[in-house]
């Protein structure tokens, strides 16, 4: 039996809200235990993106083996596009770990972004 190049399985709408929220759920609390000040719809609505994003693998069964490594050198992609500003976030955890909580704040809307990506595979990969 030949398989389609394209496959839309049954559950994808429920397996992409589902992804959405636990990694909305994930990284809201961390958000919030870090201090960041960030607004709830840019977390929410980069939920939903990287989770629309993970289901569209889901429907070409020729690239969802590709998926992890994907997101892995996207992940590595954006370390090194942006890594003057990583050096400076890690410095400023830094200065968070030893009480200057606003060491944080100026990087609030790069660090929501990168840990609603993280947040969101894992959810993908606990749905």
């Amino acid at each position: 039996m030949k398989t389609r190049f394209f496959t839309l399985p049954k559950g994808l709408l429920l397996h992409t809200i589902q992804t959405a929220c636990i990694g909305a759920g994930m990284t809201l609390p961390l958000l919030e235990a870090l201090q960041l000040a960030t607004p709830f719809s840019l977390c929410i609505a980069a939920c939903f993106a990287s989770s629309l994003a993970i289901s569209a693998f889901e429907c070409v069964p020729r690239l969802r083996a590709l998926l992890y490594p994907l997101l892995l050198g996207v992940c590595a992609w954006l370390f090194m596009r942006y890594r003057n500003q990583m050096t400076a976030i890690g410095y400023a955890a830094a200065l968070f770990a030893n009480g200057q909580p606003l060491a944080l704040a100026a990087y609030s809307r790069t660090i929501t972004l990168l840990l609603s990506l993280l947040m969101t595979s894992t959810g993908s990969s606990l749905a």
